[in-house]
């Protein structure tokens, strides 16, 4: 084999081995804000008086609205606002009623509802409505936004209101 072979097999065998070499990470961008997280403000609870002595507060609603929404999932939130937070459920319905002192705050926790009504309860009690944009796929999502007796209260139904699920909990409230 002649030398010039030698030098081209050489040459080809380093930049077969030069190609396996591991590249060099590249480096982190400087520009980028320190991540900062944050803790759940939300404390959960097993049954409803637990929820009621940790928020200093009764929910004053029955555990089963209606004839059948159950009242199932308990939290609170102590901080710069204080809310109780119980979740009925009536098989896969799941409806959120969330109560704290003071009136006139929006404390249901869900944002992008774009058509609201004022509506006047049977005794005269005034109570919102706020309903999303309907699709042809999804159901409606609703709540309710209300004050009494000194609290804020709303009453949040993801899937809408089935049958008189709204009425029941407005009932609830009032009576």
């Amino acid at each position: 084999m002649n030398i010039a072979k030698k030098l081209l097999l050489i040459t080809a065998a380093f930049c077969l081995l030069a190609g396996c070499a591991k590249p060099e990470p590249a480096p982190a961008p400087q520009d980028e804000p320190p991540r900062v997280t944050m803790g759940n403000p939300w404390s959960s609870w097993d049954t409803l008086a637990a929820a009621e002595e940790a928020v200093g507060f009764s929910l004053d609603l029955p555990e089963t609205v209606g004839t059948s929404y159950e009242a199932e999932v308990f939290r609170v939130m102590n901080g710069a606002a204080t809310v109780l937070e119980v979740t009925y459920r009536d098989g896969d319905t799941a409806i959120t009623v969330r109560k704290s002192p003071g009136e006139g705050q929006d404390i249901a926790g869900v944002y992008g509802f774009d058509f609201s009504e004022e509506c006047q309860w049977q005794s005269g009690k005034i109570y919102t409505v706020y309903r999303e944009k309907e699709t042809e796929t999804e159901p409606c999502a609703l709540y309710l936004a209300l004050d009494h007796d000194g609290y804020s209260w709303s009453v949040y139904a993801p899937n809408g209101f089935a049958g008189d699920a709204a009425q029941d909990f407005l009932s609830a409230l009032y009576e």
